[in-house]
């Protein structure tokens, strides 16, 4: 079966040979992903692609008004729904995993002691991991937690608005802008502890990925992919592919691209993650069926 890429190429290749513009809008930090995934094939077929991001927020509003084919929202698990004239499916998520180094007995944490390490408005500051119940030579250890943050990165955003309402991190916060330095760091300190994307390449460091519980005494979950897909897992945030269903037939193999494994090579770009392969196919089966 022809690969996803070369039904895009063929298609617009057998449309007129008038050239036009495929308009992407809605969130821009997603924009190297795209431009990655789609500017070649539009480009060999003599088209182009033109990021129109203005942020998820005004997504609706491009779509309404036409400046846009389609358009890419961020939006919490489970909160987004699309206007009525119009369908979507996640096509990845941006998934913040909190890991210590594997020697800590730690497996998982509530939102409120996430809270009380890295947030000024923590109402239950921890600063020793005594304060974990941890016992023995952990009775004397000060947690050192550490952060990824850059100027346009989304780690500390989302994770400041998704865990620790919005509020500004401690001083005690170590903030890195090398992700690999900063788990070299992970690894050779016991005590600790950090907020960064979950990537392929976290998942393969000596580092343990805690599970997080959303509220005190509430079920801790991993970030599995199936715990991100059914939104069970809180800091996860999926990226929704939103269209009108009038333009859906002609832009049937963009959709089809964007749920094919070949954007698995382009999405570390933006340090997002595919979604399950179960759902990945039930979207793409819809697609192919027209519902």
């Amino acid at each position: 079966m022809p690969s996803p890429r070369l039904l895009l190429a063929t298609l617009f290749l057998a449309a007129p040979a008038v050239a036009r513009e495929i308009r992407v809008g809605g969130s821009d930090i997603v924009g190297p992903f795209v431009q990655a995934l789609l500017e070649k094939p539009l480009r060999d077929s003599g088209n182009t692609l033109v990021l129109k991001g203005l942020g998820s927020v005004n997504g609706a509003g491009q779509l309404k008004d036409k400046s846009a084919d389609f358009v890419i929202v961020a939006s919490p698990a489970r909160d987004f729904t699309p206007p009525p004239e119009c369908e979507s499916f996640i096509f990845a998520h941006f998934v913040v995993a909190v890991v210590v180094n594997p020697t800590n007995p730690i497996n998982d944490l509530d939102s409120d002691q996430v809270a009380g390490i890295f947030s000024v408005r923590g109402t239950n500051p921890i600063n020793q991991w005594s304060s974990l119940a941890l016992t023995g030579a952990w009775l004397r250890r000060t947690v050192t937690p550490q952060i990824f943050s850059t100027r346009d990165n989304l780690n500390t955003e989302f994770f400041r608005r998704r865990l620790l309402n919005g509020g500004a991190l401690r001083t005690t916060v170590r903030q890195w802008t090398s992700p690999g330095e900063m788990l070299n760091y992970i690894e050779a300190d016991p005590a600790s502890i950090a907020v960064v994307p979950l990537t392929s390449t976290v998942e393969n460091r000596k580092v343990k990925i805690l599970s997080i519980a959303t509220t005190k005494g509430g079920v801790p979950y991993s970030p599995s992919r199936l715990n991100v897909q059914v939104g069970d897992y809180p800091l996860s945030l999926p990226f929704y592919l939103c269209y009108t269903k009038s333009s859906k037939d002609e832009l049937k193999p963009i959709l089809r691209l964007f749920l094919s494994e070949e954007i698995d090579g382009k999405l570390p770009l933006s340090q997002l993650l595919p979604p399950t392969p179960a759902y990945r196919q039930q979207e793409a089966t819809k697609l192919a069926l027209g519902r």
